[in-house]
């Protein structure tokens, strides 16, 4: 996914890599690895606040146009999409996300107040969760919590 948004370069490609694409074929049919799973455009938005950068290069141009939100646009539904689609049956993957947020709804709601909290020390590129926040706004938690 890092690659792809960028550097342009896609690991997917089963016409140039029918290896790797088998081997994440296989792998994908483990729970335990499809548990640690993300979408594209949150695990390239991980790396600057952990890494403290990422270099993009013109190559990943429009990779990263699709990513940022083209790929949720009308126009792009007649695209091959640059993230594998998972499930062939919609409403389970619907149904595993909201098991997945109901049983962790613990840790995610004050992750998820932590947008509203000051900055952290030292300060980040996260600017929705900073990784820094210890002590989340607190007061607005039961409307996330009904929200989510």
């Amino acid at each position: 996914a890092s690659l792809l948004y960028y550097k342009g370069f896609r690991v997917r490609d089963s016409t140039k890599y029918p290896n790797i694409c088998a081997w994440f074929d296989a792998m994908e049919t483990r729970p335990s690895f499809r548990a640690s799973q993300s979408d594209y455009y949150t695990h390239a938005m991980d790396l600057p606040p952990q890494l403290g950068g990422c270099s993009a290069e013109s190559g990943g141009e429009a990779q990263r146009a699709l990513l940022d939100g083209g790929e949720w646009t009308l126009a792009s539904l007649s695209q091959q999409p640059l993230q594998p689609l998972r499930d062939d049956d919609a409403s389970a993957a619907k149904r595993r996300a909201a098991r997945q947020l109901i049983g962790n709804y613990k840790r995610v709601v004050p992750f998820a107040c932590r947008a509203h909290a000051p900055p952290g020390v030292p300060p980040v590129m996260a600017p929705l969760a900073d990784p820094n926040n210890a002590s989340p706004v607190r007061w607005h938690e039961d409307d996330v919590d009904c929200a989510l």
